[in-house]
């Protein structure tokens, strides 16, 4: 009797402990103990804190909600009631970075009411994992709300590190900023933060279903504190929805190192079981495509001349792709409607152009056993794809066509809504409902970002998301620290259509001045790294004819069992192995400069000898010099052994592990032998010159007082830069330098040399791009004096005829004034004229509205090379003088 009293009083006080209670204090443990979370009333307002091993990571932060139409939702509360639960279960992903996920949380969920006023309740969810925190609003009732901003905050206990990208709403195509929170204003999620102990954690939402983005802002009543920042409507409303409403997740992963957060699988399992019955159709798979050839300009989406989706050249990718092992071939500009870009109702997505046989090509792909990729650009007219989405979707299915791409590229109509509110979060998933009653699956670039809904709709398989693969072929490119950032960052959200696999980093004969900066071996590496399930082979199909890196692409697989990150680096270098089966695969990676990374091999099983077949940057080579030329060898080795990992600056490292077969390994040399003098192997790296380094260039205009006519706009002025330079202090690239605009506006500069000098050239870039409204001058006027008052032509230039031939030419164009004949003397003056097209002709899309002079810097007596050399420098447009050098610094 007495130990069945004892029993109902434990009952009794654990019951008191989990049910209702009017304390203001409640406390949520991770299964292992290490994360604790505290929620807290204080003065009525709830907030929650978090610490990690007993050591503080988010200080009190409050929660709640500002409306429009009521009062707001953040102060005011009294604890209704509390309750806690525990969960463990396993479930398997149909695809993905795991064949199976453990979910194991504890779990805390409170309600609270108003003391006074309406009464309202707001519920709010916790959940504890191993690997992180999250938690979410639960409003009940049933009249409208329509909230302005979510007061959720983020109250670091310190001034960490962050790695992010801009708070954009538009595009998360942006370079990641490293920045600690005092220095940053915001930024969007996944959201990288290092704290104390090498601590590291993202902030990030899970299960974003009708609801805008949350992305982040500095609150400047706090230090080191940041606030949730959603999407808005075109009226400044952020959520409009009927109640009750349960918001997306606020996701806090927690990890020991930077690599344990790829390992993560809290994301996903705070998302739903899949809606989706049947999921044989859903299958992970390879894909080359005509794509890569538009974006160097070989190719024009709209039908022409330069047309890339033609009969002839679909049925060529077709029989490649059957005869290399590829199973999909993409095809972008198919239908009709990319000459009608930006305007409403431009596209039809069911219609080919006339030189596009679909028919044919759907019929000669399932022959040879390839799916076709179908793709629907919408160029952001989201009503325009919503009118023909089912017929669209039914044509794909009819056709055989298991995958589209979608696009969204440019702003979105209706105007005044945005690529990431809820309006286009509401599209985005009726796409793919409708996909999936199609039995299609999606990748869907200038998406709404990835919270984990591939659990939910497997049919979503992959998005772009990022600063990509083509910004390389068009900018300034993507520095290589960038990949060595994504995924510690961006691939923490889900998988990522990067498009790797580039295997010629030079552009000509269709573009000068531009290169990737990337060896072979890198972009091998990418394919393990750079996570997805629907894996790009990006470049154009002749550049992997007989090319021995090609068999790396063909078995790698895009479907995985386990992931481990190791060695880890953010933007210095970055480790990933991956297992399919038994075997591992392990890409290695490194930003500019030439490393040494050892790579552990742990994750093998013990008791069996392994062969480890190496991809490898060639010693000796570089990003730029050689840069096709791959070691690839293979060695014995047993599990738990180093495999030494040296790659050249923006190089990389690709591995397949296997199981050796009885007596193999004898004939093998050891991994040990892989660099037989790593020190050696090094130096010779270094010995190239760093990407990105600073240009040191000597000429006679530095120094030099400079004055505009005409002030540049305002509109796309990048960093600092808010005049003309008067020298080069270019990156590697021409097109990584600052550039001015004038809109419709001629350039007049003028420039007073610190001496009077003897002219031998003169210097001045400009940027072509007639995408977007960039024309070359229409003619150019150099002149000289030597009191600024008379001027006399030293040179002069007539583009009438550049002009006709307009989609021709480099996209960087240095013009090299030189004298006239029989022009001499010293001068201290020089004055720069260059007449703008004024507004685009006819032809173009942006036809009558005023057209961009871009220019970035003027140069007097450049040294030879300044500019660019070897296969970086078209000789039309460089100054050719044998006289003077050219230094590099790092």
């Amino acid at each position: 009797m007495r130990l069945h009293l004892l029993a109902i009083l434990l009952l009794a006080i654990l019951l008191e402990a989990c049910s209702s209670s009017t304390s203001k204090d409640r406390r949520l443990h991770s299964p292992d103990g290490k994360l604790a979370l505290a929620f807290t009333l204080m003065e009525g307002v709830p907030h929650y804190s978090l610490a990690y091993a007993d050591s503080t990571l988010i200080q009190p932060s409050r929660l709640g909600f500002e409306l429009r139409g009521a009062a707001d939702l953040f102060g005011g509360f009294e604890m209704l009631d509390s309750s806690s639960s525990t969960h463990e279960s396993s479930w398997d992903l149909p695809w993905g970075e795991w064949d199976s996920v453990h979910d194991h949380h504890n779990e805390m969920y409170i309600k609270l009411r108003e003391k006074a006023g309406l009464h309202r309740e707001m519920h709010l969810q916790f959940r504890a994992f191993n690997d992180g925190v999250a938690f979410r609003y639960h409003l009940p009732g049933k009249d409208s709300i329509f909230i302005l901003e979510e007061n959720t905050g983020f109250r670091f206990a310190g001034n960490y590190m962050s790695w992010s990208i801009p708070p954009d709403h538009d595009t998360y195509e942006h370079l990641y900023r490293r920045l600690p929170l005092d220095s940053l204003e915001g930024g969007n999620t996944p959201l990288t933060l290092q704290a104390h102990d090498n601590v590291h954690l993202s902030i990030h939402e899970a299960a974003l279903i009708d609801y805008p983005e949350m992305a982040l802002v500095r609150d400047s009543a706090q230090p080191w504190t940041l606030r949730a920042h959603l999407a808005p409507w075109p009226d400044g409303d952020r959520v409009k929805a009927k109640l009750p409403l349960s918001t997306p997740w606020r996701t806090i992963q927690v990890s020991p190192t930077a690599g344990k957060l790829l390992e993560s699988t809290m994301i996903l399992n705070l998302n739903e079981p899949s809606k989706i019955a049947d999921l044989s159709w859903i299958q992970p798979s390879k894909y080359i495509g005509i794509w890569w050839g538009m974006h160097l300009g070989k190719n024009t989406w709209s039908q022409g001349p330069k047309h890339g989706a033609t009969t002839d050249e679909t049925a060529r990718y077709i029989r490649f792709a059957d005869s290399a092992g590829v199973p999909a071939v993409l095809v972008e500009g198919w239908n009709t409607g990319w000459e009608r870009w930006g305007q409403v109702d431009a596209w039809d997505y069911v219609t080919p152009y006339s030189d596009f046989d679909l028919p044919y090509l759907a019929n000669l792909a399932q022959e040879k056993h390839v799916q076709l990729v179908g793709h629907h650009e919408t160029g952001g007219d989201v009503l325009g794809y919503e009118k023909m989405l089912d017929s669209a979707f039914a044509q794909c299915a009819r056709l055989g066509m298991r995958v589209v791409k979608t696009g969204y590229a440019g702003k979105i109509k209706p105007e005044g809504h945005v690529h990431h509110n809820q309006w286009m979060v509401r599209h985005y998933q009726r796409v793919v409902e409708i996909a999936a009653k199609h039995k299609v699956m999606v990748d869907a670039h200038e998406p709404i970002k990835d919270t984990g809904l591939r659990r939910t709709w497997p049919n979503f398989m992959t998005r772009e998301g990022v600063r990509g693969m083509e910004w390389n072929a068009w900018s300034a490119g993507n520095p290589p620290s960038h990949t060595c950032i994504l995924p510690f960052t961006r691939m923490l959200s889900g998988p990522l259509d990067y498009t790797p696999g580039i295997f010629v980093n030079t552009y000509e004969p269709w573009k000068d001045g531009y290169q990737l900066a990337s060896t072979r071996a890198r972009q091998l590496a990418y394919m393990v790294i750079l996570y997805s399930p629907l894996q790009m082979a990006a470049d154009l199909v002749e550049h992997y004819e007989g090319q021995p890196e090609w068999d790396f692409i063909r078995r790698v697989p895009c479907d995985w069992d386990e992931v481990r990150s190791q060695n880890e680096t953010i933007g210095e270098h970055a480790v990933v192995a991956r297992r399919a089966g038994e075997d591992w695969w392990v890409g290695a990676i490194t930003d500019a400069h030439a490393r040494l990374v050892p790579i552990q091999t742990d994750f093998l099983s013990g008791e069996t000898e392994w062969v480890a077949e190496i991809w490898a940057d060639m010693p000796n080579s570089s990003w730029y010099k050689d840069y096709g030329k791959t070691l690839h060898r293979s060695f014995g080795l047993q599990a738990g052994e180093t495999i030494p990992a040296t790659m050249a600056g923006c190089g990389g490292m690709a591995v397949h592990l296997r199981k050796a077969q009885p007596g193999e390994v004898a004939g093998l040399p050891h991994v040990s032998k892989l660099r037989e003098n790593d020190d050696a192997t090094l130096e010779s790296f270094r010995a190239f010159r760093i990407h990105g380094q600073t240009v040191k260039a000597a000429h006679e205009g530095q120094n030099a007082v400079l004055s505009v006519q005409d002030s540049a706009s305002s509109k796309y002025m990048k960093g600092d830069v808010k005049v003309l330079q008067d020298g080069l202090f270019a990156g590697m690239f021409p097109q990584e330098q600052g550039w001015l605009g004038f809109e419709g506006k001629d350039l007049v500069a003028t420039l007073r040399l610190p001496k009077a000098v003897e002219l031998k050239n003169i210097v001045v870039g400009f940027l072509r791009n007639h995408g977007s409204a960039i024309f070359l001058p229409k003619a150019l006027e150099f002149s000289v004096s030597t009191d600024g008052e008379e001027w006399t032509v030293m040179d002069a230039w007539d583009n009438v005829q550049y002009q006709d031939r307009w989609q021709e030419g480099p996209k960087v164009f240095h013009y090299v004034a030189s004298p006239l004949r029989g022009f001499q003397g010293e001068f201290a003056f020089v004055r720069v004229k260059a007449k703008a097209v004024g507004n685009a002709p006819a032809w173009h899309w942006h036809k009558g509205k005023p057209a961009w002079l871009f220019v970035n810097e003027i140069a007097v007596n450049p040294a030879p090379g300044t500019w660019l050399e070897n296969r970086l420098c078209n000789p039309r447009y460089c100054p050719q003088d044998a006289d003077g050098e050219l230094g590099y610094q790092k």
